[in-house]
């Protein structure tokens, strides 16, 4: 993960949006302490967390999970993803 002070990550701003998108990893921005700091994530990542947490908090991702060694059980985890692109 890259750190940089604000001022750096000011004047490459650009460098640094790319460098998220491209490697899929966050940049921390240190300021002096936690209230002056952020990461900065590209979006399809930041919008996978959140769907993530949206299947974890009504429970699908546990429920395929749980079904995922039962081969032939229906609602695996490819099932589930099938689902959610077809949503789209």
């Amino acid at each position: 993960m890259e750190v940089l002070t604000p001022t750096k990550a000011r004047s490459g701003l650009y460098a640094v949006i790319t460098n998220v998108n491209r490697d899929s990893a966050p940049a921390l921005i240190a300021g002096a302490d936690d209230d002056k700091s952020a990461y900065i994530v590209g979006k399809r990542d930041y919008e996978a967390m959140l769907e993530t947490l949206a299947l974890l908090t009504n429970g699908q991702l546990q429920d395929a999970l749980a079904r995922e060694n039962e081969p032939d059980a229906p609602g695996t985890i490819d099932d589930l993803i099938a689902e959610i692109d077809n949503e789209d």
